[in-house]
């Protein structure tokens, strides 16, 4: 019965955070970590330290001091087990890690550093046939470079993001991103577009992508 109750709050977590529900995706966090010692599979442990963490990194620039003090401990330490679980097991680990690594580069100002690691996460996820961390590692990038007012960039990450899901078959955050940036209508193609002009040119971001 526990199991079920940890897979129950588990699921939700990952639905509450893919929906942009962050809030909600925390609070389903918060029942999942009692019952961490319910599950012996390091999968089950892996998605909990990847997308509390992620979840965390969403909040916490409009978070209290307490908070982000708590959060930022948090953040540490689940970037030390992902580390840990890389360093192991590439194949499996090393593109939650790097993505984990980006969202701290960016809630620290080093911008190049989230850029590299953005594009990092992404490759190793294709390269391992993670698509949907393929997706929420575009479409994390692409909110980076919203933000930064970088629009074409963002513009070929959120298509790849698209795409990522599609074949994810996640259609309901298909038409949350539909939605979210109408422009995706202008440009229905359903080929990735990581090797395209409009990413930063040249080999200043190592050319991950």
């Amino acid at each position: 019965m526990p199991l079920m109750i940890f897979w129950y709050w588990m699921l939700k977590m990952k639905a509450r955070f893919l929906s942009g529900d962050y809030t909600e995706a925390l609070a389903a966090g918060g029942r999942v970590q009692p019952l961490l010692w319910t599950s012996a599979a390091q999968m089950q442990l892996l998605d909990y330290f990847y997308y509390t963490a992620l979840t965390v990194a969403a909040l916490y620039e409009n978070a209290s001091a307490d908070e982000q003090q708590g959060w930022s401990e948090l953040l540490t330490a689940h970037r030390e087990q992902l580390r840990e679980w890389a360093e192991n097991y590439p194949p499996t680990f090393a593109d939650k890690h790097a993505l984990v690594l980006a969202e701290i580069a960016r809630l620290e100002g080093r911008d190049l550093d989230a850029m590299r690691l953005y594009d990092e996460a992404i490759k190793a996820a294709r390269k391992n046939g993670f698509v949907q961390n393929e997706g929420i590692a575009n479409e994390l990038a692409a909110q980076f470079y919203l933000k930064r007012g970088m629009e074409k960039v963002a513009h070929s990450y959120v298509r790849d993001a698209r795409y990522c899901y599609l074949r994810w078959g996640a259609l309901g955050k298909v038409k949350q991103l539909d939605a979210r940036y109408p422009r995706l209508h202008e440009e229905r193609d359903p080929t990735p577009t990581t090797a395209t002009i409009a990413r930063p040119p040249g080999n200043w971001m190592s050319r991950l992508s």
